[in-house]
């Protein structure tokens, strides 16, 4: 019994010894795992880093900020010294990396061919040993890794491809009226993976974002949770399943111009090599302008002026009238347009026993703003000039009409008179948009002002028994300049006085009871009407039509001017009346030249927009000295798909806000620019970025630093293509205010998928890899989405910033 009794505690021993040693080594094999594991996070880590490094490095050797060619855009490990490392692919060791959950990562394209990604990546990347001392090839082995990196850069967010009443209802900017006004509102028509653009809008209604290539692809009905739906925060974002919703909006396999995140930064200007970014300048009160446009001054005639402060100045306020009167405002008032006279000889009569002059005066006005925005400018009135008139060569008077009687071949002359009270006292103007843009008369129409003929007393008798007398008219001049009145003070001037009074022609033996022929002057530009020398014969008078010049353009010839000048700017024109929504705004402002404006679409115009900033990113941008946003596309992307569906149904407006019923027939006619204007746009921005036809020291030089770079190009400048298919000067910068804020030359990302292995050498040579002698513990892989600013910033050591966006480790 006793040796049974020891016999059993001797087996309890045996087995709890059994069972400690079997613990102690799940321990040892646990924490073994667990310190593989770890090692293989940390290689990961090291082939991510290792990714970004080499990748940028690459960009910045080669001068790329956009990947052109196919070995940029699929860029994979390379063993950096055969002789230290062991030139090997993982293919050869029969690693797979693409497969699995990684797919939902890496845009479509990279799968298709040419790039064939699947079979490609694994017969390119080479591993790269991880050693104690990386500088020696005969130190100890710690681990290896492999990585591909995939551009993509001058994607389309999907996130932010709807219309406004979608997700963009809540932009912050709701209250602009250009007709883009985010980021957001881009077709998707024209993009190669579009199966039903309007399918992926409905499937994507109300969705805050997507996750991966893989959501935007799969659409489903799953629920957001964002704080204001009735669902538990651990609700299913997708379903389970993510089956393929029937009438998808997208073809699953083309999935190449679309991305699920995008980010781009904002940080100056200009950018310069050794020095970064310029400074910003804010659109403020605080602005000089006349500084700023001093690389301007060829467009303006007789250089610029001091004029330009006051000009911008009506632009960006609200005043019912600008500063003054005696330059081109661009504030939306009645403008002078036309001015006719003519002259009636009365005969004394019952109640009037004298000669009488009766001077018809008839205005005409021109409110060429057809946007909404500058609907009911309110009311203006002209008041009545005081007319005078004698054989002298001038008297009193607003206006002076050098006359004489004449009869029986004798000359009388008439003593210096003044006009009556007039009728009407003033005439009633309206700033409103006439149909079809015309021209428009005040009420009443015209003055009717009379002037008593005073004959000297010695020939009073002697001229009440001629018979026959006429009245002949020398000349009429206006001596003082006519102001139309608005709220707060003069809105526009008909010029007259010194040094060149306006002169209207007379008229030649005028028979009492009689009128002359009406003699009009019309004005070339009525922003130049404050000049004399723009106003010329109109011959008939045109009141209330538009004008010879414009029905007739061999006519502006006379005046100097191109027969298509009108054509070629635009009749609308437009008023902020509030600070500018972007500087592309600059190009409604007038250069002193009949129907000329600051041109944005060349060189100095493209380091103006630049250059300034509206006044709320000024700001941030002081704050911060960096803004990051999203949405945006590089105006450099190789993808002519992205950059034909920034373009793609544009509004052909020629100023924000104008309905389509207000179109002027003389301009391009149709509502949005034609889908072959978009495309040689996409075309022509493709070839102006193409760095393969440049050394690679040019390719800095030849990218867009700035999202409105693009309007730089041939096409956009003045006579050429896009003028000759009828895009006026108005159009063609209403594509770049259109688009303002969606492009940004540092929408820069890449995904990196690497893949790193922990190894343990054997017993054999240290630091030579043996395939049958060293064991690998540990794999781990992970995809991270990276940002890369694409350039170099800082002021003493320049570099280029990355931060991952995105990283998740993958468990295939």
């Amino acid at each position: 019994m006793a040796l049974i009794v020891v016999l059993g505690f001797l087996s309890l021993m045996v087995l709890m010894a059994v069972a400690f040693v079997m613990h102690a080594r799940m321990e040892r094999m646990v924490a073994g795992a667990t310190l593989e594991a770890m090692r293989g996070r940390q290689l990961l880590r090291t082939a991510v880093n290792a990714a970004m490094n080499d990748y940028s490095t690459y960009l910045w050797e080669e001068k790329l900020v956009v990947p052109s060619r196919m070995e940029d855009e699929m860029f994979v490990s390379e063993a950096p010294v055969p002789s230290v490392d062991i030139n090997r692919t993982i293919d050869q060791d029969g690693v797979q990396l693409l497969v699995g959950e990684v797919l939902d990562w890496i845009p479509r394209k990279y799968t298709n061919a040419p790039y064939n990604a699947i079979t490609q990546v694994p017969k390119q990347a080479e591993w790269i040993l991880v050693r104690e001392n990386p500088a020696s090839s005969q130190s100890r082995i710690l681990g290896r890794y492999a990585y591909v990196c995939f551009d993509m850069s001058g994607g389309m967010d999907a996130n932010l491809i709807a219309r406004s009443e979608g997700v963009a209802a809540q932009d912050v900017r709701a209250s602009t009226n250009r007709t883009r006004y985010s980021v957001r509102d881009v077709p998707m028509g024209s993009l190669p993976e579009t199966a039903d653009a309007n399918e992926f809008k409905r499937l994507r209604k109300g969705w805050k974002g997507f996750d991966s290539f893989q959501s935007v692809i799969k659409l489903t009905d799953g629920e957001i949770v964002d704080g204001n739906e009735s669902v538990t925060l651990n609700s299913l974002r997708w379903q389970e399943e993510r089956k393929e919703i029937y009438g998808a909006g997208l073809s699953s396999n083309l999935v190449s111009d679309l991305m699920p995140f995008s980010l781009s930064a904002y940080r100056g200007g200009r950018y310069d090599p050794i020095r970064g970014w310029t400074e910003p300048v804010a659109m403020n009160e605080a602005t000089e302008w006349e500084a700023l446009l001093a690389p301007f001054d060829s467009q303006f005639y007789h250089g610029l002026g001091s004029w330009i402060n006051k000009a911008i100045y009506d632009y960006t306020h609200e005043s019912q009238v600008p500063m003054g009167t005696d330059y081109p405002s661009p504030k939306n008032v009645p403008m002078f347009n036309e001015v006719a006279i003519n002259y009636e000889f009365l005969a004394p009569g019952p109640g009037n026993p004298d000669y009488q002059l009766k001077l018809n005066l008839a205005l005409e006005f021109w409110y060429p703003f057809p946007s909404r925005d500058n609907d009911s400018a309110g009311s203006f009135t002209v008041a009545a000039p005081a007319v005078g008139c004698g054989t002298a060569p001038d008297g009193p008077g607003d206006i002076w009409v050098e006359l004489f009687l004449q009869a029986g071949g004798a000359t009388i002359s008439i003593l210096p008179s003044r006009s009556t009270p007039p009728t009407p006292a003033v005439l009633s103007v309206d700033g409103e948009w006439q149909p079809e843009g015309k021209p428009h008369k005040p009420t009443p129409e015209k003055f009717e002002i009379v002037v008593p003929l005073r004959i000297p007393p010695s020939m009073t008798n002697i001229v009440a028994t001629m018979p026959n007398i006429t009245l002949t008219v020398v000349a009429g001049t206006l001596q003082q300049p006519l102001y139309l009145i608005g709220p707060g003070g003069n809105a526009d001037m008909l010029p007259g006085g010194p040094p060149n009074p306006f002169s209207f022609a007379g008229a030649q033996g005028l028979a009492a009871g009689s009128a002359s022929p009406t003699n009009s002057y019309a004005v070339t530009d009525p922003r130049m009407n404050h000049l004399q020398g723009a106003w010329v014969m109109e011959t008939p008078p045109s009141l209330g039509s538009m004008n010879n010049w414009y029905t007739s353009p061999v006519k502006l010839q006379t005046a100097g001017m191109s027969d298509t000048a009108v054509q070629n700017e635009g009749l609308c024109m437009y008023c902020r009346n509030g600070p500018m929504e972007s500087p592309a705004e600059l190009g409604f402002i007038s250069n002193g030249k009949e129907w000329g404006t600051i041109d944005l679409c060349t060189p100095q115009g493209a380091d103006l927009m630049a250059k300034l900033v509206t006044t709320n990113r000024y700001s941030e941008w002081q704050t911060k000295r960096v803004i990051y946003t999203n949405g945006t596309i590089n105006p450099n992307t190789r993808s002519e798909h992205v950059l034909l569906s920034a373009f793609y149904d544009l509004p052909a407006n020629e100023v924000p806000n104008q309905p389509s019923e207000r179109f002027i027939s003389a301009t391009y006619g149709a509502a949005t620019i034609s889908e072959e204007i978009a495309r040689d746009l996409a075309e022509r921005i493709l070839a102006e970025t193409d760095v393969a036809r440049v050394s690679v020291y040019e390719r800095l030089g030849k990218i867009f630093q700035f999202g409105s770079d693009w309007a730089r190009i041939q096409p956009m400048q003045q006579n050429k293509e896009f003028a000759q298919k009828g895009l006026n000067n108005n159009q063609r910068e209403s594509l770049i205010r259109n688009t303002w804020g969606l492009f940004s030359p540092e929408d820069s990302l890449f995904t990196v998928v690497a893949v790193a292995q922990a190894i343990k050498e054997g017993p054999g040579g240290v630091g030579v890899w043996d395939p049958n002698d060293d064991q690998i513990t540990g794999e781990r892989r992970a995809v991270a989405l990276v940002w890369r600013d694409p350039f170099k910033i800082g002021t003493t050591t320049l570099h280029h910033e990355m931060f991952i966006r995105m990283f998740r480790y993958l468990n295939d």
